[in-house]
């Protein structure tokens, strides 16, 4: 007789969890714990990661199956109630009431946040269900590894309130968006519109609010890999040295850092750099508050907390997090290379200028994600004037060219992306036949050749314009 499946998933739990635990008395990591000073993130090599995705898939599976279809079912629909305390402790500042390795009465956190006392401890007593604190003896908590994250690094603190604050108030509203606008794919259509009652697009709305642009921006952080870690990914998953000496289009780039590293690596390539003209000035302004503030530095020291994001279709942009040099260095690159870059200011989504023609390689990244296809095709329509027959576009995206193959933990990410794709911009996620039925959309000339390359998350692909 065969094992049941719950029988058959507690035995795969507890194969990957040995996996997991004696990779970590291997490595002399620091054993699993909900205290602080725990590792706030594990930075695995594949086989280990894997095991740790596979345990976060078979632990779902098996909690759905023993509570059984109706209690599984229940504890989704409250899950609001888990949001309520998440909420709570963000608004508040409860993380950052107490220090870190410190103890404190509900009375005086109370006395810190403004909230009574009695609301304080039912609702961090329902965050401590989800390990938001311990309680080590009654009335007087501590922090757990959870909220001590919140309190230390920013990043975590934003990505928690862009959850709970952007996409919370708005994601009731996606029944009626779809009700109301069922087949828009307007920017002001959205349920962000209709969540925030104002009817105005995310980035224009992030624009009047300076500092919920700056958290958006940091919470990026937590979804996606850094901007290092990207430039590095597509310098070396993509044959530079095979085009010669090519001009390369860098569009709608915000420090150019990528133009820079190649125009450093390979000296037969040339680069156009485009960007809006405040694009322009918020770059030279960071130099020069850079050099301003710290003077010269090493160029090996690069600033892992800068973000570079795209420009959108209402022509606004997030912030950078931190002054840089366009290298992501805190040095300015030499004249050698710069002298085979030229910066153009052009909105991404107008005809590109005289000087960005006739090159070999365009290249996009994260534009048409973050773009419903109308602005897309927008997007690809103003490029056609500039593309000479053999042009290459070079996407950096998400292409979901493999939903059966990818773990449980990978598809929920790719589809939480989605979902926030709907809410935030009436955008998608789009397969590998949506992206090729975009380029076929915007103009038959369109050759798309597929996916390069795929790390860390993202894609490289390539579309060929026949001319």
């Amino acid at each position: 007789m065969s094992d049941s499946l719950i029988v058959q998933l507690a035995r795969q739990i507890t194969q990957n969890v040995e996996a997991i635990d004696q990779y970590h008395d291997a490595a002399g990591l620091r054993k699993h714990s909900f205290d602080i000073d725990t590792p706030p993130k594990y930075n695995y090599p594949p086989h280990i990661e894997t095991a740790r995705q596979e345990v976060f898939a078979a632990t779902t599976d098996l909690r759905d199956l023993v509570l059984g279809p109706v209690e599984a079912l229940k504890i989704r629909s409250e899950s609001y109630a888990d949001l309520v305390s998440l909420h709570v402790i963000y608004k508040f500042g409860i993380a950052e009431s107490f220090p870190v390795g410190g103890e404190a009465s509900f009375k005086d956190i109370a006395a810190v946040s403004g909230i009574t006392e009695h609301n304080t401890s039912r609702l961090m007593r329902h965050g401590m269900l989800q390990h938001m604190f311990k309680e080590v003896r009654p009335g007087i908590v501590a922090h757990t590894a959870s909220t001590q994250a919140i309190a230390e690094d920013e990043s975590v603190k934003d990505m928690l309130g862009t959850n709970v604050d952007e996409l919370w108030r708005s994601s009731p509203r996606v029944t009626d968006a779809l009700q109301g606008w069922p087949t828009s794919k307007e920017l002001s259509q959205t349920p962000y519109s209709i969540g925030t009652g104002t009817g105005a697009p995310f980035f224009a709305e992030m624009a009047k609010h300076p500092q919920r642009a700056q958290r958006f921006a940091n919470a990026l952080r937590q979804y996606n890999p850094d901007h290092l870690t990207l430039r590095r990914t597509l310098v070396e998953a993509y044959d530079w040295a095979a085009l010669g000496a090519a001009t390369i289009v860098d569009l709608g780039a915000i420090s150019g850092g990528l133009s820079i590293r190649l125009a450093e690596l390979y000296p037969n390539l040339r680069f156009v750099v485009t960007n809006s003209s405040a694009m322009l000035a918020q770059q030279y302004q960071q130099q020069q508050q850079q050099q301003h503030q710290h003077g010269p530095s090493s160029p090996e020291h690069e600033n892992n907390h800068n973000h570079e994001t795209s420009p959108r279709p209402n022509g606004t942009t997030s912030t950078s997090t931190s002054p840089s040099t366009p290298n992501g260095t805190t040095s300015p690159p030499p004249q050698a290379v710069t002298d085979r870059i030229t910066w153009i200011p052009a909105p991404i989504f107008d005809t590109q200028p005289l000087l960005a023609h006739g090159a070999d390689i365009y290249y996009l990244r994260f534009h048409l994600h973050s773009c419903p296809d109308a602005y897309a095709v927008r997007l690809l329509h103003g490029l056609i004037p500039c593309l000479k027959p053999g042009a290459r576009l070079l996407l950096h995206d998400f292409v979901p060219t493999r939903w059966a193959g990818i773990s449980a933990w990978e598809e929920r990410q790719m589809r939480i992306i989605d979902m926030q794709q709907l809410i935030f911009l009436n955008s998608q996620t789009r397969s590998l036949a949506q992206w090729e039925a975009l380029f076929a959309q915007a103009d038959a000339r369109f050759e798309f050749l597929g996916v390069t390359a795929s790390r860390h998350g993202l894609d490289i692909f390539e579309v060929r314009w026949r001319g």
